[in-house]
């Protein structure tokens, strides 16, 4: 059986906040996947846990915007 959601029922995440070091390693497993970006001296892990729940992160990395999709 398949659920037909409507549009805009998952809401992505905008402007998300980071944590960093053992703040991170706190909160995750080991082994947890993520989906990285790095543009310049910049970069970003998301993990697959949030983006199963919500798709789409929009967020700035440098000064560049980026659309997460998961």
């Amino acid at each position: 059986m398949f659920v037909v959601l409507a549009p805009d029922a998952i809401r992505a995440i905008d402007d998300p906040t980071f944590v960093r070091g053992e703040a991170a390693a706190r909160q995750m497993a080991e082994d947890e996947s993520v989906l990285g970006v790095r543009l310049g001296g910049d970069a970003r892990s998301y993990p697959l846990g949030y983006l199963t729940s919500h798709e789409i992160v929009n967020d700035r990395v440098g000064d560049t915007p980026v659309a997460v999709t998961w």
